[in-house]
């Protein structure tokens, strides 16, 4: 998620990201440095992306039979979609919880 409201879904394959999605903007993000709520279901191969309770869609791979979990925070480049610049980041992940989907 970027400062203004914009989202992206990538994959790591053999340490390499590969875009799932290009930047996109949603309402349902609160732009700045207010804190916003991530949700990640996965079920079988589909993961399921929510933000602050608002579903921001769905991605389905079977090219994956596990994975890990990976918090990240960092500057992009984000070209048409946003106006971010290449300042410092800060991020703060808080309540991280996992649990089995059943």
């Amino acid at each position: 998620m970027s400062p203004t409201g914009a989202y992206r879904f990538f994959k790591c394959v053999d340490g390499i990201s590969v875009n799932i999605n290009g930047w996109t903007r949603s309402p349902a993000i609160k732009p700045g440095t207010a804190a916003n709520t991530v949700k990640i279901v996965a079920v079988g191969h589909t993961l399921t992306f929510y933000v602050n309770g608002v579903e921001l869609g769905t991605y389905t791979d079977t090219s994956f039979a596990s994975g890990k979990i990976n918090l990240m925070a960092g500057t992009w480049n984000l070209n048409k979609a946003d106006a971010a610049t290449n300042e410092g980041t800060e991020a703060v992940f808080d309540n991280l919880q996992v649990w089995e989907a059943r």
